[in-house]
């Protein structure tokens, strides 16, 4: 005889009474320790500090420029996407800039940024 998924299921659950789980959940906090405590917490704010910040940019952009036409000799933003990574791998970062999927590396020349077209093919 073959048990459905919700037979199943029922006889995986243990009852466990409130006072019990109670109990096991402030053992476990506990055991935690401080910089357990500590750890956890910075961990959960900077992911609902992640998703609030990912939530709020992908709004601002396009209701900055919503109804609005950029000017003809600018870039709209929806064209843009920065990116920061070791491309050469000599172990330091460097910062590019994508237009349409074109990527350009952003240096500092002379005091003045400069957008550099980037190829990974060396000449």
């Amino acid at each position: 005889m073959e048990l459905t998924d919700e037979e199943q299921r029922q006889l995986n659950t243990i009852p466990v009474p409130y006072n019990e789980w109670k109990e096991l959940n402030e053992l476990k906090e506990r055991q935690l320790g401080p910089l357990g405590k500590l750890v956890r917490n910075i961990t959960l704010a900077g992911l609902i500090g992640t998703g609030l910040l990912r939530l709020t940019t992908e709004k601002i952009i396009p209701y900055m420029t919503l109804g609005k036409e950029v000017q003809s000799s600018n870039i709209a933003p929806s064209r843009l996407e920065f990116e920061c990574s070791d491309a050469d791998n000599n172990g330091k970062l460097e910062t590019f800039l994508k237009v349409d999927g074109k990527r350009y590396a952003v240096q500092e020349i002379n005091g003045n940024p400069t957008l550099v077209p980037y190829s990974t093919t060396k000449n």
